[in-house]
């Protein structure tokens, strides 16, 4: 275990990067609540199908990521929590473009803007294989949320923080991030055919 991080055992194949709670208190999440899972659909209808599954079978509830934001203040305004895997590129023309491993790359401010609205504080954590079959949760302390009445300038702060805790983790993990996403897809600070084949 790392110094200063919480963590849980779990034998559930699914990484989470942040974690929207409504009590900061509550370390065994989905113990305590239902969790809710903001998700993107997979092209593979079976894939999505088995994933589906593995998710729900711990009582997790899947938040479409197309509707993610009304439903995920209605899941937390009920008392529950929210988990993003908000490490993934999200469209520029709902994103905001923010610090990721050094390299401005577009974020959704999704999670922020729910923190935000809700007074719900964002607790990041990552899951990491450490065994066959075998995971184990890692919390971070909850994100300092400024709340200063200027929202894209709050929202902005919230998402640089929650990229560079993100950041961070990655660094110390390389080997367990999904390298093979196209993350920094149109980002300035790259070239443009950074991805191209």
């Amino acid at each position: 275990k790392t110094p200063g991080v919480d963590s849980l055992s779990s034998s559930t194949p699914d990484p989470v990067s942040s974690t929207i709670a409504p009590d900061p208190r509550c370390r065994r999440l989905w113990i305590c609540t239902t969790l809710g899972v903001v998700s993107r659909a997979l092209h593979n209808p079976l894939v999505q199908a088995h994933m589906a599954r593995q998710r729900e079978r711990t009582g997790s509830v899947l938040i479409p990521h197309k509707q993610a934001l009304p439903l995920m203040l209605k899941h937390l305004r009920a008392g529950h929590v929210v988990a993003v895997l908000n490490d993934q590129y999200f469209r520029r023309s709902h994103s905001i473009l923010v610090p990721f491993l050094g390299v401005r790359a577009w974020t959704s401010p999704g999670p922020a803007l729910a923190a935000i609205r809700t007074g719900a504080p964002i607790v990041p954590c990552c899951m990491l294989r450490d065994g066959p079959d075998h995971q184990t949760l890692h919390f971070q302390p909850p994100l300092e949320i400024e709340r200063t009445g200027d929202l894209r300038q709050d929202l902005e702060h919230a998402t640089t923080a929650m990229n560079a805790c993100l950041s961070e983790m990655i660094r110390r993990h390389p080997e367990q991030w999904v390298w093979t996403h196209r993350r920094f897809r149109h980002s300035p600070d790259l070239p443009d055919d950074l991805y191209r084949r």
